[in-house]
């Protein structure tokens, strides 16, 4: 967690903890534990900041990941909607999971926004599709982070690829555009 500020603040996060603390962390309870401390350190005039890894420890609680095989198996009997690789294009180019699309982690949210004149139609046209979502290792921050961001843009069925592309193709499963072996 970020520092705390001291006098009323300090009390204000502290509760906040007191509150959440016996809880246990499933899907969901990290973020809502960091909206209530969000939300009261506003009221007290307070910014918390959080680092990277506090960002993907919540999005890492709260994500639901499948294997590559338990995907491959989705993809062979049509239950994924849609795959989304969240890697930059250059990545893309060089290997993907076949029918995937390319909607990198720094656009996201202006591609899966329907009223985005940026919006990418194969994502915003079922939110309620089941989704996979994968980059390199993993689940990685960026993956995470993608999950994360979908489902609290309305996509409630997202998952992230264990292992990302690179345990993918470690499975011996198929890889479209590569040129050589996924690498970190």
């Amino acid at each position: 967690m970020g520092t705390l500020a001291t006098g009323m603040g300090q009390m204000t996060h502290a509760s906040v903890f007191r509150r959440w603390g016996n809880r246990s962390m499933t899907p969901g309870h990290g973020t809502q534990m960091m909206s209530s401390m969000r939300t009261e350190a506003a009221r007290e005039g307070e910014v918390m900041a959080l680092t990277l890894a506090e960002m993907v420890a919540t999005a890492r609680a709260e994500a639901r990941e499948i294997s590559p095989a338990d995907a491959a198996r989705a993809v062979n009997d049509a239950e994924l909607g849609l795959i989304v690789d969240v890697r930059e294009p250059a990545e893309y180019q060089k290997g993907h999971v076949p029918l995937a699309v390319n909607v990198p982690r720094g656009v996201l949210e202006l591609r899966a926004d329907p009223a985005s004149p940026a919006a990418e139609a194969a994502l915003t046209a079922d939110p309620s599709a089941r989704i996979l979502v994968y980059c390199t290792r993993g689940p990685g921050a960026r993956s995470l982070l993608a999950a994360q961001t979908l489902r609290s843009m309305g996509y409630p069925h997202v998952e992230v690829l264990g292992g990302g592309l690179m345990a993918w193709a470690e499975a011996g499963l198929p890889v479209e555009g590569a040129t050589e072996p996924a690498t970190a």
